[in-house]
């Protein structure tokens, strides 16, 4: 195209945060490069180039600082999340997604099972350069069209977070109007998400956190009721609570898992779905089986979505008009701001990343 050509003609390298097997206070360092070559297309491969205009962070970037994530490349441009516009395709039957404003499923190669992704499944950002960069390319099958009542930074928030908390509330928490749902963890982006569609399907929605403030916010993003996990008896107030309308728990959304499982598997009602996509916490030290297999109770494990999920998640967040949250948003040479945040829990929403200008020092 017109644009790309443009492009090839006036940049020849272009801005990115890398992730550098060098380590800095015992972890990776992430380093924001204004030379990093620009993805080449290839014909036959149903590519397309996107010029990012805003990415998002997950907590798995910054478990790659820690080492703490499979298949790891140093030297790679890491990032999942992002929106842009699409400048170029590699092949013609494309050409109708050049200058559409786009967002990106992370999971290439999911396979034909909607059960579970393939193992030839990758997720850009590693072990593919990702979208912490000004380009991306990525095949075209994996971008659909932006929500057109969100910003660019309200996309960029959408894509794994988004992704991972509607197959665990729909295809896995199997939750219709009028259920009851336990979110744990409500700050982080998958967990207001769930929330958010949670509340958008008629869910009853239940939250905790160790915050009062961000309790507050989810009340007032349509919770009906929130306790601090910090609080002593928190799981008997729970209880309290959901027994005025219910004998316990439909679904429980955990991000978190660690000591508190046990307690959350007691406030569900027979035949309830425990649904985990994380262990921010650990693992729980001890899991008395009773408590999951006389009710009934089914534990189920999750993780990003299927192409179709994906598009049953977009089109859900356009139907609804669901307007992310999102937290704060950092330039690209401000990454280090930006983790700190995120690795002190401070965030309500996504944290986002956009280029720098090109004034900025990097």
């Amino acid at each position: 195209s017109y644009s790309f050509c443009t492009l090839l003609r006036s940049q020849t390298s272009m801005q990115a945060i890398r992730l550098l097997s060098e380590k800095k206070e015992g972890t990776h360092i992430l380093k924001p490069v204004t030379d990093a070559p620009i993805p080449t297309l290839l014909k036959g491969r149903r590519e397309v180039l996107i010029k990012i205009e805003a990415a998002a962070m997950n907590h798995r970037d910054n478990w790659m600082t820690m080492g703490l994530y499979p298949r790891m490349k140093y030297g790679g441009v890491i990032g999942s999340d992002c929106c842009g516009v699409v400048i170029a395709a590699s092949d013609e039957e494309d050409n109708t997604l050049v200058g559409k404003r786009v967002v990106v499923d992370a999971a290439v190669r999911w396979g034909a099972s909607e059960r579970s992704p393939n193992i030839a499944i990758n997720i850009l950002g590693m072990p593919l350069d990702g979208t912490f960069a000004e380009y991306v390319k990525v095949p075209s099958t994996n971008v659909r069209f932006a929500p057109s009542h969100l910003s660019p930074q309200q996309c960029a928030a959408i894509p794994l977070a988004g992704a991972t908390a509607y197959r665990a509330l729909v295809t896995k928490g199997e939750v219709s109007q009028g259920s009851s749902v336990l979110i744990t963890g409500i700050g982080g982006g998958v967990a207001l998400f769930a929330l958010q569609f949670a509340v958008a399907l008629g869910c009853k929605v239940f939250v905790t956190s160790s915050s009062n403030d961000k309790l507050k916010k989810a009340r007032e993003l349509g919770a009906c009721f929130g306790v601090n996990y910090r609080t002593k008896g928190w799981e008997t107030e729970l209880k309290k609570r959901i027994r005025k309308d219910d004998i316990g728990f439909d679904c429980v959304i955990d991000g978190a898992g660690g000591p508190a499982v046990p307690q959350m598997l007691r406030l569900m009602k027979p035949g309830g779905r425990f649904v985990t996509y994380g262990a921010t916490a650990g693992s729980p030290k001890s899991l008395p089986l009773p408590t999951v297999f006389l009710p009934n109770i089914e534990i189920r494990g999750t993780a990003m979505s299927s192409p179709t999920e994906f598009t049953n998640m977009i089109r859900l967040i356009e139907e609804q008009k669901i307007i992310p949250v999102v937290d704060r948003t950092f330039p690209f040479h401000k990454i280090d701001s930006a983790l700190d945040r995120m690795r002190k829990a401070g965030q309500f929403g996504k944290i986002i990343l956009t280029p720098s200008q090109t004034t900025a020092k990097l």
